[in-house]
């Protein structure tokens, strides 16, 4: 059979049957991958949002330690400005008590218990410091922490988009 002997209202049937199969495959194909693509935005833009809130929560406990630390070094600062007047005052202490000593023999016992009570103060003074120091030492931890929780949050966000 020659090509032209077929009528040009075959042709186009058949043109228009192949196009409409054509789309129909088309939309066989498509729709279950569109299904799938739209799935897995949902999915990322459910995750992004999760990691959103992670990153939220993490900035904000990562403030919350460092107002923390904030306040201890304050506190430090303090705890060492008193230890310093009390080492000064101590050392105030001994001077008089290095005169006094030669002058009179009665003002030792005054100056004696003076002196042990700069040292309890310089003592409690101390004590405190450490106890700030720790509480700066475990802030700094936290501080760590929460560094690397963002870091790992962030991690996961770039590796999500």
């Amino acid at each position: 059979m020659n090509p032209d002997d077929v009528s040009p209202e075959i042709v186009e049937r058949i043109t228009a049957a192949a196009k409409a199969a054509g789309i129909e495959s088309f939309r066989a194909i498509a729709e279950p991958l569109n299904r799938k693509i739209e799935e897995a935005k949902a999915a990322l833009a459910a995750e992004r949002q999760t990691m959103q809130q992670d990153m939220a929560q993490v900035v904000a406990e990562s403030n919350d330690a460092t107002e923390r630390l904030d306040i201890l070094q304050r506190e430090t600062s303090e705890a060492i400005r008193r230890e310093a007047a009390a080492l000064a005052e101590l050392a105030s202490a001994r001077d008089q008590l290095q005169k006094l000593l030669s002058e009179r023999q009665l003002e030792r016992e005054r100056q004696t218990e003076e002196l042990s009570t700069l040292r309890q103060y310089l003592t409690e003074a101390q004590s405190e410091n450490r106890r700030v120091q720790e509480r700066v030492e475990v802030a700094i931890g936290e501080a760590a922490e929460l560094r690397g929780r963002l870091a790992a949050s962030t991690e996961r966000a770039l590796r999500g988009s």
